[in-house]
């Protein structure tokens, strides 16, 4: 489906009419609060905006590609159209960001960010395959199959990729693509690889911004997400993954060969 902005636009006004609906069909679909999508695709509810109760007809849709989201607030003539072409951008967020603006909110400034130089050595560590769950030892074997699988996927471009050739490497070294994320070091750059809408799986740079005793965190480049590496001093490395909305994933590095030459973590690092 293609849509944009202005279209989506011209259809909010359109239900404020009988030119396409009658009145009597819209008052079916609109009066009553349903179900999720319960009124033919549409979502009607009440939403706390700034403490206040607001009626809301909307609704939420994506797919591999693409995010949209769609909030018609009757009561106060007003209609918000979030689109984006790249499904990473978490447009419920901003969806209900701007609608907290429109009804008075503060306008929250973002903080600037710059990354920091962290010595190689170190980073080269965070590399690797990570498993949701607790950490648990590995064979030889898995180790080794781990590396290789790990090499391979940084030798896979952005295309292959996006056409996911990656699945058949998971399926050959056995890597669970429902629970794991993998981090790559690629030309002095740390990339995150994980599943996100519709079990789609992403690439996409991440920088670090605090390094501290056994903890580095890191933003992502392009969006709202936070990402914290804690380093044991017995070697295990833990990530915890932050999404734009807040929620949480916790993952362990599943080989652990480089805990013979890891580095101890002091305030002098």
């Amino acid at each position: 489906m293609y849509s944009t902005a202005e279209d989506l636009y011209l259809w909010d006004r359109a239900l404020y009419t009988n030119t396409l609906v009658t009145k009597d069909s819209l008052k079916i679909l609109f009066d009553q609060y349903t179900s999720y999508c319960g009124s033919y695709g549409w979502v009607i509810d009440e939403q706390i905006i700034n403490n206040q109760p607001r009626k809301r007809i909307g609704h939420f849709g994506s797919m591999n590609g693409f995010g949209s989201d769609f909030n018609r607030y009757v009561n106060d003539d007003l209609v918000i159209i979030v689109l984006s072409n790249f499904d990473l951008t978490p447009v419920q967020r901003i969806s209900q960001c701007l609608a907290e603006i429109a009804y008075g909110g503060e306008l929250q400034k973002l903080a600037i960010t710059n990354p920091i130089q962290i010595n190689e050595s170190i980073i080269k560590q965070l590399e690797g395959i990570y498993e949701y769950g607790l950490f648990k030892e590995q064979d030889q074997y898995l180790e080794r199959n781990m590396q290789e699988s790990l090499v391979q996927l940084i030798d896979m471009d952005i295309p292959k990729i996006s056409v996911g050739l990656f699945c058949k490497l998971f399926r050959e070294y056995g890597i669970n693509p429902n629970s794991t994320i993998i981090v790559t070091y690629e030309d002095c750059k740390l990339y995150l690889f994980m599943r996100k809408n519709h079990g789609a799986w992403f690439k996409y740079e991440i920088y670090p911004v605090s390094d501290q005793t056994n903890s580095i965190t890191c933003l992502a480049k392009d969006i709202d997400e936070r990402v914290v590496f804690n380093i044991n001093p017995s070697g295990v490395i833990r990530i915890v993954h932050f999404d734009a909305y807040g929620n949480e994933t916790m993952a362990y590095k599943t080989q652990d060969d480089y805990k013979n030459d890891c580095v101890t973590r002091t305030l002098a690092d």
